[in-house]
């Protein structure tokens, strides 16, 4: 049954349209022709009588277009071209199933901004240097900022817990034998964290190369310019960026 009204559904729109512009035909045409037959007589049966014009266009047809039926049957077929048209309508089917997975994106987790600690033996071995080089997580730019921190000692607080007390570097000590400094460099893949001193190192003790531990701070270049951080305290740092101490990434080399 649809199918048959899909197929006489264009043929009605054009009935329609067609009605519709021979009413408006008429309803311009007739007053021009009733004004028509008053001066174009024609004679008949020895009487002037009105053109076969007039007598077409009458005022009888022109009181019958204007009849009941004559106004409403374009509403009426306004109507039947609707119900056509929207009968047809069926109940909504099934959802279809599901595409296809997309690609893969990019692997997440990259961090611009981050602490790490790192904790190393200060040795002969390894010529006093700490070398550590950033995890695939972590990507460095050139015009970031890298930050390194001694863990120098730590103290109780006036509850009791224990703080740690955290020093930039290069931060030198002055020690019986003379002076001794912590110091590192960086590229954008790793940080290099050496001692230096004006005596030999392998007469340090333990507690001086053994257990260090350091935290590396990687501020992107944005963070510093034009800003007043506090690079010299550490837990001012990580506020800037956001980090708290569950964030840090702990590694012992």
């Amino acid at each position: 049954m649809c199918l048959v009204i899909e197929m006489y559904k264009n043929y009605l729109a054009v009935l329609y349209s067609f009605i519709k512009y021979l009413f408006e035909f008429f309803n311009r045409i007739i007053p021009v022709c009733n004004l028509f037959s008053k001066y174009v007589p024609i004679i008949s049966d020895n009487k002037f009588t009105k053109t076969k014009v007039g007598m077409l266009f009458d005022n009888s047809f022109y009181k019958y277009k204007n009849s009941f039926v004559m106004k409403n049957i374009t509403s009426l077929l306004g109507v039947l071209f609707i119900i056509f048209t929207t009968s047809c309508e069926g109940p909504v089917g099934q959802d279809g199933f599901d595409g296809l997975d997309g690609n893969n994106g990019k692997d997440g987790g990259i961090a611009y901004s981050k602490v790490l600690e790192i904790e190393d033996d200060f040795t002969n071995t390894n010529d006093y240097t700490i070398k550590y080089q950033f995890p695939s997580t972590v990507e460095v730019f050139e015009s970031d900022l890298v930050l390194v921190y001694l863990l120098f000692k730590t103290i109780n607080d006036t509850n009791g817990e224990t703080v740690d007390v955290w020093r930039l570097l290069p931060q030198t000590r002055i020690l019986d034998q003379g002076l001794l400094q912590y110091n590192y460099d960086h590229t954008y893949f790793d940080v290099n964290i050496f001692l230096e001193a004006d005596f030999n190192l392998s007469t340090l003790p333990t507690g001086d190369t053994h257990n260090q531990v350091f935290r590396i701070a990687i501020i992107p270049g944005e963070f510093v310019q034009g800003s007043k951080l506090n690079k010299h305290k550490l837990s001012s740092v990580m506020q800037r960026l956001g980090v708290t101490e569950k964030d840090i990434q702990r590694v012992k080399l």
